[in-house]
């Protein structure tokens, strides 16, 4: 796990019940990266991390959380501001923010840095209504996660296979948020 997270030091690794992991850091700072500067993967696998206290059970920890670069695009220049992408990221998870670089470039594509919750369709597009005149539609690309199904939205099958169900709404009516 060294090498993946780039850390000098070696990490301390506990296997709890239930194949979860508990890792030790040293340090502050390197825990605060390696929560915040995934995702992360492991033999093709992604990891899916959370802070633990060291108090409660483990399996008590919510791991279905992912914080993510989304790039987003089709955004018209008077919407590329961060109240803007602010309340599209609040509208997908839970906003983190705005990549300033782009901002202030004015970038077609725009990136945020969003928390969501993997259990949980994730769109590739929707419409989204600024104000009941203006909707724009927006691509979204999940910039490091592998393994999101392109027919479905979702991160896993179970083992099963897909039923295109994102394919099938998206030809009836293509979703839409509000802000």
């Amino acid at each position: 796990m060294s090498g993946i997270w780039r850390m000098n030091e070696r990490v301390l690794i506990r296997e709890e019940e239930g194949g979860i992991f508990v890792f030790q850091f040293k340090e502050q700072e390197v825990k605060h990266r390696v929560l915040h500067g995934g995702p992360w993967y492991y033999s093709n696998s992604m990891l899916l991390l959370a802070d633990y206290d060291g108090l409660r059970a483990p399996s008590e920890v919510p791991l279905h959380f992912l914080e993510e670069w989304v790039a987003v695009t089709g955004l018209r220049v008077a919407m590329s501001n961060e109240r803007a992408l602010t309340r599209i990221g609040n509208l997908m998870g839970t906003f983190v923010r705005v990549d300033q670089v782009a901002l202030q470039r004015k970038e077609a594509t725009q990136r945020i840095r969003l928390i969501f919750d993997v259990r949980h369709r994730v769109w590739a597009r929707r419409t989204v209504c600024f104000t009941p005149e203006v909707s724009v539609a927006l691509e979204f690309r999940f910039e490091k996660c592998r393994g999101i199904c392109k027919g479905c939205g979702f991160f896993t099958h179970g083992g099963g296979k897909c039923d295109q169900k994102l394919v099938k709404e998206a030809a009836v009516k293509e979703p839409s948020l509000v802000l």
